[in-house]
């Protein structure tokens, strides 16, 4: 089975601001130009879609379905980004070195009150798990999703490793297939 992995488009907030599961708007001029869509009329049409259900990912997934109006466009919250509990929608410059350290230090587990790093690669191993049972070889899966989610399915399908996933770069409206 082929992998379209895509990331949203841009989200509406402010730069330096931590976000993960908080469900945010595309920022519109991200989204308003033609463009995002239509460099997808380039990759081969897919068999299936399917999308986080974070409003950032269904506006981009209900596009390209009016695009491939015969291809089932499909939700599943486990593709969701990593939850970063008190954390969200904080500027990342008032959640302070010192705790970004002691998250990295605990091997990125929940010290926010949200989701540890393991808590998401194993969501995201169990999506993959029913992916690779459900989807034949040959299939085409667009996955419309987050950069914290694509990150764990490369590190998942050996792509890249933990340290290179973590700077692994994933532009807004991209796709990596795999």
């Amino acid at each position: 089975m082929k992998l379209i992995l895509i990331r949203h488009p841009q989200p509406e907030v402010a730069a330096g601001i931590c976000y993960g599961k908080t469900d945010l708007p595309l920022r519109e001029s991200a989204f308003a130009t033609e463009q995002v869509v239509h460099n997808w009329a380039l990759v081969q049409a897919p068999s299936h879609m399917v999308c986080s259900p974070l409003v950032r990912c269904t506006r981009l997934g209900a596009a390209l379905a009016a695009l491939h109006p015969n291809t089932a466009l499909t939700f599943d919250t486990r593709l969701q980004e990593l939850d970063f509990g008190s954390w969200e929608m904080q500027p990342w410059d008032s959640i302070g070195k010192s705790a970004m350290d002691a998250w990295i230090a605990s091997g990125f587990d929940a010290l926010h009150g949200g989701e540890s790093l393991q808590a998401l690669d194993a969501r995201v191993a169990s999506w993959l798990q029913d992916v690779q049972s459900t989807y034949a070889a040959d299939q085409t899966l667009w996955v419309i999703t987050h950069a914290g989610v694509i990150r764990s399915i490369l590190r998942q399908k050996n792509i890249c490793n933990f340290e290179e996933s973590l700077k692994y770069p994933i532009a807004y409206g991209h796709f990596i297939q795999i």
